[in-house]
């Protein structure tokens, strides 16, 4: 269960929502039907490893594209 504020007063509960939005957003683009892998990705690497390599992902599929 995730907790939506903490004890130091501070309302936590977007940075929750964004993190939701940005694993619903990664699996739309990567067309990944499995949410858990994204989750236990950005679990074991971070949110700014996970964001860089769906980036460099598409950085590749472009190149990829360009040469056809």
């Amino acid at each position: 269960m995730l907790m939506t504020s903490s004890g130091d007063g501070h309302n936590h509960h977007g940075c929750y929502q964004d993190l939701y939005r940005f694993v619903i957003d990664t699996c739309r683009h990567l067309r990944e039907k499995k949410s858990y892998l994204v989750w236990n990705s950005i679990g074991s690497l971070g949110v700014s490893a996970v964001s860089n390599l769906v980036k460099e992902r598409c950085i590749y599929l472009l190149l990829i594209i360009e040469n056809f």
